[in-house]
């Protein structure tokens, strides 16, 4: 994740985390999403292909 970040970013997201960490131990979980294979380089699905994928028990069980 470091590698995508530019030298002077320190952190990769941000949330409120700082906020329930005090209270409780925190873990955080970085999955992949499934995505379709395109045909060819020029073609890109829509981003309602990616959004339906991450909600099929199929497609998600397997990149946890």
């Amino acid at each position: 994740m470091r590698e995508i970040l530019p030298s002077w970013q320190e952190h990769f997201t941000s949330d409120d985390y700082t906020e329930y960490c005090w209270h409780a131990p925190t873990v955080r979980l970085y999955i992949g999403r499934p995505t379709l294979k395109s045909p060819d380089q020029s073609y890109k699905y829509p981003n309602w292909v990616m959004n339906a994928l991450g909600g099929l028990r199929e497609c998600v069980d397997s990149m946890i």
